[in-house]
């Protein structure tokens, strides 16, 4: 029952007991929605159980269930107004959030809400997380905070902008609380409902700011730690020093480049940074998709097998890095170029090139 937090809002009590007695109501309105207790049963305690509008009392959809029984009553107690919906873009085509929320009297921050029917996987395609993703990315999207549910599972993401990517930051499973009020016996500690009612709280309208604003701050440290740890590795194996500009023991890049007569200090500094620039952004695009995984290897198995005269680096990395670079002015951007095949016939004919189909 995996719970994700990241900042320490101080939840009052009053508060975590209003979210327990909301639970125990959505539990008995569920409960008494269903034509058969042990329907309700299994797709308390069965992730894999669907619901089917044959199972319920008044044969509605699935979704509509989730909406109006469990979604929207802890929307409602977390202390948020629904707005007028905004019609997004996104791969699959214009589509319309289940909810546009932000909190009572406040103009933000606006969370875009995807409701699914009880027990469906968030992950699967077109689904929750799927949908919230397009849409933040979405050009037409007035907030970088989306929403995916299905009533149990509740999953906060943020849009990033350097990364151009959602990421996930808060994650919610409500399941146990349903389960300890299921069967009291169960095993399933005070402390875990206290933690879970807790972490799910960091959305009250009350706390929010705070919650968001602790997270973003976090996000800021792991980027400035990580940008450190970068570029201290960076000096140490491309020139062999340390942080503090100390020799170290070991092999760098540096060393290992074989110069022609002539070349100075500079110019080979210069070669080793051009040379790791290249194997980085070609990791990059390994990291986005854009090229296929452990294309440096492939390459050079087929620079091995054809007998070349010429270095590697001459003969192909300098070689694909040139063609990538015209390629991408060509196509506008990275994104645009991304949706380009990767083919013989999408590149330049020459013999000293392998194949580079996908």
């Amino acid at each position: 029952m995996a719970q994700t937090r990241f900042s320490t809002v101080e939840i009052s009590r009053q508060k975590r007991e209003d979210l327990d007695r909301k639970l125990k109501e959505i539990y008995r309105s569920l409960k008494s929605r269903f034509k058969s207790f042990g329907v309700f049963q299994d797709i308390l305690t069965s992730r894999s159980s669907h619901l089917y509008s044959k199972d319920l009392e008044d044969e509605q959809i699935p979704e509509e269930l989730a909406k109006k029984y469990v979604i929207e009553p802890l929307i409602a107690l977390l202390g948020f107004d629904t707005v007028s919906q905004i019609l997004l873009f996104s791969p699959s085509g214009k589509k319309l959030p289940d909810y546009v929320i932000r909190p009572k009297d406040e103009p933000m921050p606006i969370i875009y809400v995807e409701a699914e029917s009880l027990n469906t996987n968030l992950y699967g395609k077109q689904e929750g997380v799927s949908q919230v993703k397009d849409w933040l990315l979405s050009r037409a999207s007035k907030t970088d905070y989306g929403i995916a549910t299905d009533g149990f599972m509740w999953i906060l993401l943020k849009f990033d902008a350097v990364s151009a990517q959602s990421k996930e930051f808060l994650k919610v499973d409500l399941r146990p609380v349903f389960l300890k009020i299921l069967n009291p016996s169960a095993f399933i500690s005070e402390g875990e409902i206290k933690t879970i009612e807790e972490s799910f709280l960091n959305l009250d309208c009350e706390y929010i700011h705070t919650f968001l604003h602790g997270y973003l701050e976090e996000i800021e440290r792991e980027k400035e730690e990580i940008s450190k740890k970068f570029y201290s590795d960076y000096v140490r194996y491309v020139f062999g020093y340390d942080g503090k500009g100390n020799t170290i023991k070991g092999v760098c890049l540096l060393d290992k480049i074989i110069r022609p007569s002539g070349v100075t200090d500079r110019e080979a500094n210069l070669f080793a940074v051009v040379f790791m620039n290249r194997v980085i952004f070609i990791r990059f695009l390994e990291e986005k998709g854009i090229i296929p995984k452990n294309l440096l290897r492939h390459l050079l198995g087929r620079y091995e097998e054809s007998g070349m005269p010429a270095t590697f680096y001459v003969h192909i990395l300098n070689l694909w890095s040139m063609t990538f670079s015209i390629k991408v002015k060509k196509a506008g951007s990275i994104d645009r170029y991304k949706r380009l095949r990767w083919s013989n016939a999408g590149w330049p004919r020459a013999r000293s090139l392998p194949s580079l189909s996908r």
